[in-house]
């Protein structure tokens, strides 16, 4: 590739001039812009208060500064840029009056209390409820009114946010809704699975009796400390007995009652999986029910009833007992047991057991 320099002396004059009068405006192109910015801001400058003329006095004795463009008078006038003309008012016809003296006030009559009398008197209430005013009942009526629809709205909402959280809601019954809940309010727990903590449990107490809580419903399963001939439906992460023990005095000592849920027809998939009870399905296949037309399923009931009854009764004979050793008149935490029964899917299928009976 060829490079041809060319110098500036060999170019024609007048490109010669041209170059190097670039040459000097590129060299010192900073004061170039800086002269040209001064020379903008004073033709902004210079057309801008060219629009303003001289103040020009106005009706009410205000000297504006009157311009060749009426926006520039608004703004201006907007500005506040303006001075007042001392003598405003003297050829406005504006005439100032000396100031009066002390108004004497009005005598009151001694009739002033019978006035007030005959205004609430009988002939006057008539004449306003013929003009339909509402009275004081009226008032107190509607006010009441107002109160109880308020209520409404508020117990609405109330169902409304705990439905959408998906707690269960008993209708008509919240706060302002004037009816009384339950006297019994269980929280059920439901222990099976994956246990919580007995200290996490002891620490729920106090929160669930301060939410209104009366009582608890607890569903053990297999988590309760069988022994005997059915231990071997405890699981074995079951509560130790003495922890479970310990538990329930606290739930006693709070006040709270408990009722305890076994299941007995259904739900029974933790004794039914195990093979030492398979004979008691209603179905081979399905783990699912207990079949209560053996007299084993009725026995084994009957001992799965009487550990958990025995084992809550010592809490209460635990609690009513002094320091002394006497008994105390305490009200027992224990007074009902749920036995399930629900959801009972192979009820009725072993059909030669039915024939027979």
């Amino acid at each position: 590739m060829n490079v041809y320099i060319v110098e500036v002396s060999d170019l024609p004059p007048f490109s010669q001039m041209h170059w190097r009068v670039l040459m000097m405006v590129w060299r010192r192109k900073l004061y170039v812009m800086g002269c040209v910015t001064v020379l903008v801001v004073a033709a902004w400058g210079w057309a801008t208060f060219s629009l303003i003329g001289t103040p020009t006095a106005t009706d009410d004795g205000v000297k504006v500064l009157e311009g060749a463009h009426t926006e520039s008078q608004g703004l201006w006038q907007r500005l506040t840029i303006f001075r007042r003309d001392p003598k405003p008012a003297l050829d406005s016809g504006v005439k100032f009056v000396k100031p009066t003296g002390n108004i004497p006030p009005k005598p009151q009559s001694d009739s002033m209390m019978s006035k007030l009398d005959n205004l609430f008197s009988s002939k006057y209430v008539e004449k306003l409820r013929s003009l339909k005013v509402p009275d004081r009942e009226d008032i107190a009526w509607r006010r009441k009114a107002i109160e109880q629809r308020a209520a409404a709205d508020k117990q609405m909402y109330y169902d409304h946010e705990l439905q959408r959280m998906g707690v269960p809601v008993i209708k008509g019954i919240g706060p302002d809704s004037g009816i009384t809940p339950p006297k019994q309010r269980l929280v059920h727990l439901d222990l099976k699975g994956a246990p919580p903590k007995i200290q996490y449990l002891k620490r729920l107490i106090p929160i669930l009796k301060s939410l209104g809580a009366t009582g608890l419903l607890l569903e053990y399963e297999d988590m309760f400390p069988y022994t005997g001939q059915i231990a071997n439906i405890a699981a074995r992460n079951a509560y130790a007995r003495n922890r479970l023990l310990d538990f329930l005095q606290t739930v006693k000592s709070a006040g709270l009652t408990v009722m305890p849920l076994v299941q007995t027809f259904g739900h029974m998939e933790f004794v039914l999986k195990l093979r030492e009870f398979q004979d008691m399905r209603e179905k081979p296949e399905s783990p699912q029910a207990l079949c209560p037309s053996f007299n084993k399923s009725l026995l084994f009931v009957d001992e799965m009833l009487s550990q958990v009854i025995n084992f809550h009764m010592k809490v209460d004979e635990a609690a009513n007992l002094d320091d002394d050793g006497g008994t105390t008149s305490l009200k027992p935490h224990f007074r009902a047991i749920h036995i399930g029964c629900d959801e009972v899917y192979r009820m009725g299928e072993v059909a030669e057991i039915w024939y027979e009976n």
